[in-house]
């Protein structure tokens, strides 16, 4: 039978696997979620809040994490010497129940993960670190092109389940992607 399709008996019979990330089907290994929001609004710490509860298997807004999950943080938005000040903001509430190898960071300039470099570079950062959960903060710094152009965004999704497929089991995909302001270029909420 090909992949991804199934009559309605054969579906309702089979037998898929389903690992939550975070409880009450927020999040389930494998899947995607995209944190949108306007510049400056928080997303990068929200992020990176998120992956130190997901590595320790905390909760999040309130959600259980349904056990610790070796994350990665891939960011483009700021300096590593900034992004160190972050993380120590952060760090020390974590400490304790952080494991040495449950979260690694990454800054880059050069993970556009729809060209030949930036595919190399995920594919290899995947294969060493092993990641459950990959965060890529901001979005449009991985994307080459128009991330809001549908075209560009499929090749990009598209190099996601690629890499997806790298490790042993498909890792969960989190991303923060900026919107605009309200009342910027004749947009509005």
């Amino acid at each position: 039978m090909a992949e991804g399709w199934y009559w309605v008996e054969d579906f309702v019979q089979a037998q898929f696997k389903y690992e939550p990330v975070i409880a009450d089907r927020v999040l389930a290994k494998g899947e995607k979620m995209i944190v949108l929001g306007p510049s400056e609004a928080g997303k990068s710490y929200l992020l990176l809040q998120l992956a130190m509860e997901l590595a320790t298997g905390g909760e999040f807004f309130g959600r259980k994490i349904a056990r610790p999950f070796r994350t990665v943080i891939v960011q483009s938005e700021v300096t590593e010497g900034e992004y160190q000040e972050r993380v120590l903001k952060l760090l020390s509430s974590y400490l304790p129940t952080l494991g040495k190898e449950m979260l690694a960071l990454v800054t880059t300039e050069d993970g556009k993960v729809n060209t030949e470099k930036g595919m190399a570079l995920m594919t290899a950062l995947v294969k060493a670190v092993k990641p459950e959960v990959v965060m890529l903060d901001p979005l449009r710094a991985f994307v080459e092109g128009d991330e809001n152009d549908s075209s560009v965004g499929d090749k990009f999704f598209e190099a996601i389940a690629t890499l997806q497929k790298v490790g042993e089991t498909p890792f969960t995909f989190v991303a923060a992607h900026h919107v605009r302001k309200p009342g910027q270029d004749s947009w509005d909420d």
